[in-house]
């Protein structure tokens, strides 16, 4: 198991995990939070979420409807090169179908990184959120923002 999101929204958590993806689905898990925090025993859901084959959660944010989830390879792959294409695309969960919502793709992600956190600056505009993602091997992390269409 690798866990690399983590949202909290509504006094729960959120964790999402990269791997494993079975039969299409990549897996969330829900706790609340003040049992993580205080002495009471911790009762997890597992969510799975369809985000398609060997595709997993690289992080999720909260947002008033729900999650975004940003996904990519659930394999530990090495950065894209000049040559291939590495898809990660960001979804829509309300937080309790298996079921997402496709919003886009981070198109303009440069070839040698991985993007790796999505951070929801804004969601005032019912067209788009406006996000901030940081970009793994590349130096400073390289924020590039995006408008991510509803």
């Amino acid at each position: 198991a690798n866990i690399e999101g983590i949202a909290v929204k509504a006094g729960k958590i959120f964790l999402g995990f990269r791997a494993p993806s079975i039969d299409g689905s990549a897996f969330i898990m829900e706790v609340d939070a003040n049992a993580v925090f205080a002495t009471g025993a911790i009762e997890a859901t597992v969510h799975p979420v369809r985000l398609g084959k060997d595709v997993g959660i690289r992080d999720l944010a909260a947002v008033q409807s729900g999650l975004l989830i940003l996904a990519g390879p659930a394999p530990d792959v090495p950065p894209a090169t000049e040559t291939t294409e590495v898809d990660y695309p960001v979804f829509h969960w309300d937080g309790k179908s298996p079921d997402v919502k496709p919003l886009g793709r981070l198109g303009s992600v440069p070839k040698i990184g991985k993007p790796e956190t999505l951070l929801v600056l804004d969601e005032s505009d019912p067209r788009h959120y406006r996000a901030l993602v940081l970009i793994e091997s590349i130096d400073n992390a390289r924020p590039t923002q995006y408008a991510i269409p509803r």
